[in-house]
């Protein structure tokens, strides 16, 4: 939708305006529209289009970016599956692979290594792979998931000879995941993870969620990109919390808290456009181990070339960038299952 009141108040304190029903008449040019980000939401400058998402619990993980559509992480057409075959094999080619029995819609694919130390410890491990595949055959569209692991399986000495058994138990427990996997286009108040506009993890509670990330950009200097991570020690919370204060002594700064957060604002000159602006908006207040109050950082980039109207009237990207900021909240129930 064209946004034309949000910014009048603005513009009315600047001085920009002689009249409100000179500036309603007008076309600024500029629109936005309402995404999902995971848990949250936010209004985006309506030209922007989601290009890449990557998602990470523990044991299993996501990762599509729109160039390649079709050879990873999201699949479509009538050749999804075996497009979604032949990514696996790219992955591991040397691997010897074989599928498990499928699961309420999920296919399973495993692959099969054999490690040997010669020359160091002498160990001989046996090494397995997983791969979920999660079809939605009226809208020709489907998902795959790779499998992580966790923290201790999928490596398994050569002595286990019941290492199959022990994984395909392990697959069985996080196929949960790949069956939480709805196709409901946004907006909606499911509880779970938005992993893009189309596609929502739909679990009850966060688990061992770590990390999503999402890149918006429209392919004229205007890109979006929302960070949301897990602090999985002291360590690396400080050593965000580092970042964050070498940041303040180079970039002009103001405190910002959105959705609840407490949080600072950075704001620099564009790298890439001479008349854009680059911001970055990270939390404070993060706490270690918790999927209610992970690390955020929102950050991108501005391009006032692609609002000439706007300048005409005086604004700048700080305003649009605000603006933007301004709209970032929880989404309905996407708190919802965390600690």
């Amino acid at each position: 939708m064209k946004i034309t009141l949000g910014l009048l108040f603005i513009l009315s304190l600047q001085g920009c305006v002689s009249s409100m029903d000179e500036q309603i008449d007008k076309d600024l040019g500029l629109g936005f529209n309402n995404v999902c980000l995971g848990r949250y939401q936010m209004d985006l400058i309506d030209t922007m289009k989601m290009s890449s998402v990557m998602y990470g619990n523990g044991d299993i993980s996501l990762y599509w970016r729109d160039p390649e559509e079709g050879e990873k992480g999201m699949f479509s057409g009538d050749a999804r599956y075996q497009n979604w075959l032949d990514y696996v094999h790219r992955k591991k080619g040397n691997d010897e692979f074989f599928h498990v029995n499928s699961t309420e819609g999920v296919s399973i694919i495993v692959g099969y290594s054999f490690f040997h130390d010669e020359f160091n410890s002498g160990r001989k491990n046996h090494f397995l792979n997983g791969y979920f595949y999660k079809d939605f055959p009226k809208v020709k569209k489907s998902l795959g998931f790779d499998v992580n692991g966790g923290d201790s399986y999928g490596v398994y000495p050569v002595k286990d000879v019941n290492y199959k058994k022990k994984y395909y138990l392990y697959l069985k427990e996080i196929s949960i995941y790949p069956k939480s996997l709805i196709y409901l286009l946004w907006p909606h108040s499911q509880l779970g993870v938005c992993l893009t506009p189309e596609f929502t993890l739909n679990v009850a509670k966060a688990g061992g969620e770590t990390h999503y990330r999402t890149v918006y950009w429209n392919g004229k200097n205007d890109r979006f990109q929302m960070t949301a991570r897990v602090m999985e020690s002291r360590e690396q919370l400080n050593k965000k919390r580092g970042m964050a204060q070498k940041l303040f002594g180079l970039f002009a700064s103001k405190n910002l808290d959105l959705a609840g957060r407490d949080g600072q604002l950075f704001l620099s000159d564009a790298r890439y456009a001479e008349d854009g602006l680059e911001f970055r908006w990270v939390t404070t207040d993060a706490k270690i181990g918790s999927t209610a109050r992970p690390y955020i950082e929102l950050e991108g980039t501005v391009d006032m070339a692609n609002y000439p109207k706007l300048k005409q009237v005086g604004m700048d990207a700080r305003d649009i960038i605000v603006i933007m900021l301004k709209t970032f909240r929880v989404r309905e129930n996407g708190l919802i299952g965390t600690s």
